[in-house]
């Protein structure tokens, strides 16, 4: 597909509601229809161009303004008309948008499946995902309606930095599971598929020399903690082994079930790669399962740190700094919806659980996908249309923001850029300081722009504890007073 430049959008915008006009009525139109066909056009040319420019325009939201004479014209149906005639259009702004530029994956069938993956120019290593439950590989790239129409575009997946990455699919294809099995079944068992998947994709794109690094969200981390012991069976020869491990929310249930610890108490792979983890505040249960994990590897001398992610406050603007396709007007109208229909505090925090609450009744948030789609009729639930403005489940980068706001169990990219660096090091520098340094909140701004990996400035030493001055030497005392002699009495002069 040809890229339009704005002016070429513009123009197919105005030919559409050229047209819509014509079937309004031409020449014999009403003025109040030709006035709100105007405004809500000019409306989704506003939009159309932030998107395109990746720059915020005024803060109002004139887009989802009520057209002029709303009592004198069918507003609905004329909105209808104008959206169906130019959507395709307003579309093209977002998969050709600065921050969606580039990123076109390509597709590799292996076990009868299909992954994902994209290699930059000069690569310096791979990254390979796991996905998580009730997901898919293609999540991991933006959507578009030609190169990949089943891709997802979720911005909490999607990260290229310098690396290769390959998203490989799990053997579960079921609607309501589609989780990757560590288990001993070889009909349903992704441990041995998948490295050999991984093996495949390395020597057929010549990346088998660089070194690879793997990610797991979920259910996809516990397999990528898992899935690495494989890689030393005699079977793959002991050329191709991870360099490190990302485990996003997820941990080992036990150190038994890992398998990493042999009969004799020794480490079964003496170099067994560092593991990062990373946990959400509110989910205690996963957190206290990394940190016991952590000291069992720590026990081994194998680096292993976690990072924390806390939960954060909806403000107006956090659709529009979390995701590249949400516009800030957009994201202003969802807050404000939001806020009306109680779903957020004072402060701007969820009231509750959104991946509970979209399930459930008698709480703050009791279907509040639902009740978003009521108050907000450009946002939708239908699994047929593009995503972008979806509130499903496992299919929105909206609901995805809700889970991370709440944070309690949701794959996150603001700290991949960390968590790389941190495992190039070999688990030597600071996790928490590069955290701190590098970690990114505003996801919009991820591109597919390259950067040139240089190691951060080391964190500032503690400043050296001067030592305390010696204490005074003690005075000796003062010599106690002479006792003066008791005064001689005078002497009584001799009578005479």
């Amino acid at each position: 597909m040809a890229r339009c430049s704005g002016a070429a959008r513009r123009a197919a915008l105005l030919l559409a509601a050229a047209a819509l006009l014509a079937g309004l009525g031409g020449a014999a139109a009403l003025d109040p229809d030709e006035q709100a066909v105007q405004q809500m056009l000019r409306g989704m040319l506003e939009v159309a161009e932030e998107i395109n420019t990746g720059k915020e325009v005024e803060s109002r939201v004139s887009a989802m303004a009520a057209p002029a004479n709303l009592d004198s014209v069918n507003a609905s149906d004329i909105q209808a008309k104008l959206f169906a005639s130019a959507v395709v259009t307003w579309q093209l702004g977002v998969w050709d948008s600065p921050y969606n530029k580039g990123l076109i994956p390509k597709k590799m069938l292996f076990y009868d499946l299909v992954h994902y993956y994209q290699v930059p120019e000069k690569p310096i290593g791979t990254l390979v995902m796991f996905h998580g439950c009730y997901h898919d590989a293609s999540g991991s790239w933006p959507y578009h309606p030609k190169h990949c129409r089943e891709c997802l575009g979720l911005p909490e997946e999607a990260l290229a930095h310098g690396f290769a990455v390959l998203a490989v699919e799990s053997r579960n294809r079921s609607r309501k599971g589609r989780c990757f099995s560590s288990g001993t079944d070889p009909m349903t068992s992704d441990q041995w598929t998948a490295p050999y998947t991984i093996q495949n994709f390395l020597y057929e794109t010549g990346l088998q020399n660089l070194p690879v690094y793997t990610l797991g969200i979920s259910a996809g981390a516990a397999f990528a903690t898992k899935v690495i012991k494989n890689f030393w069976d005699p079977n793959f020869g002991g050329i191709i082994k991870p360099a490190g491990i990302i485990s996003e929310v997820n941990a080992p249930s036990s150190w038994r079930s890992w398998g990493l610890e042999g009969k004799d108490g020794k480490l079964k792979f003496p170099d067994f790669p560092p593991v990062a983890f990373i946990a959400m505040e509110r989910d205690n249960r996963t957190f206290n399962r990394i940190l016991d994990r952590i000291q069992d590897l720590r026990r081994f001398n194998v680096p292993a740190d976690y990072i924390m992610v806390k939960s954060r406050p909806v403000d107006r603007l956090w659709f529009y700094n979390r995701s590249p396709v949400i516009t800030a007007r957009q994201s202003a109208e969802i807050v404000r919806a939001m806020k009306r229909l109680g779903f957020l505090d004072a402060d701007g925090n969820l009231k509750y659980d959104p991946r509970i609450g979209a399930l459930t009744d008698n709480n703050p948030l009791a279907k509040w996908n639902r009740k978003l789609v009521g108050r907000v009729d450009w946002l939708h639930m239908s699994p047929s249309k593009a995503p972008m403005l979806s509130v499903l489940s496992d299919r929105s980068t909206i609901f995805e923001e809700m889970n991370v706001a709440w944070a309690y169990h949701e794959g996150v990219a603001d700290h991949m850029v960390p968590c790389l660096m941190w495992l190039r090091s070999g688990g030597e520098l600071d996790l928490k300081y590069l955290a701190r340094k590098l970690g990114v909140d505003r996801l919009r701004d991820l591109t597919m722009k390259r950067v040139h990996w240089k190691p951060p400035p080391p964190p500032p030493r503690p400043s050296a504890k001067r030592r305390p001055p010696p204490p005074p030497k003690k005075r000796p005392p003062p010599p106690a007073p002479r006792k003066r002699p008791p005064p001689q009495k005078k002497a009584r002069r001799a009578m005479e």
